[in-house]
């Protein structure tokens, strides 16, 4: 957006619809992640009347689908993108940290709307990319944000791209 007009006019904009809806009507936003809501509501709620609202499991284009990963927030989405047979998960803000999240996702962190169910998302994304050996691009992991997921010693270790 730039002075409130979309940059990209001719974009096709999807969003997650739970998620939408959270940021946009909930009155149940907690007051640490308001900032966030206002800036939300600033950027995307215009949008709403050009843009296509998915659910997990959606599929957004061939080979890009939805994947439930809601606790960061309700309604959080990751996407498993799959061309010529070679796969990507984008985790979107499941985990929040390089090691903490992954070694030890059943830690709670304060940014997690949904406490519990952001530890569930995370163990299951987590055996998603282990047992696939899926290429993931991570939000807050460490440059360049793509690595792969292995098991060792009863949980998880984040193995970028570059080792």
């Amino acid at each position: 957006m730039n002075n409130g007009e979309a940059v990209f006019s001719r974009a096709r904009y999807v969003f997650g619809a739970a998620e939408f809806v959270f940021w946009t009507e909930a009155d149940t936003v907690r007051e640490a992640r308001l900032s966030n809501r206002d800036l939300f509501r600033r950027v995307c709620a215009s949008l709403a009347d050009r843009a296509t609202f998915v659910a997990p499991g959606d599929e957004i284009v061939p080979g890009i689908t939805a994947i439930d990963a809601a606790g960061h927030s309700p309604g959080l989405l990751a996407f498993h993108i799959e061309s010529d047979g070679q796969q990507l998960l984008v985790w979107s803000d499941a985990f929040l940290h390089s090691v903490v999240s992954i070694q030890r996702p059943e830690w709670h962190a304060d940014l997690d709307d949904e406490k519990e169910q952001a530890v569930e998302t995370r163990r299951r994304l987590l055996k998603m990319a282990a047992e696939h050996r899926l290429l993931v691009a991570g939000y807050h992991m460490p440059f360049p944000g793509l690595g792969h997921i292995e098991r060792v010693d009863g949980t998880f270790r984040w193995r970028p791209v570059s080792s």
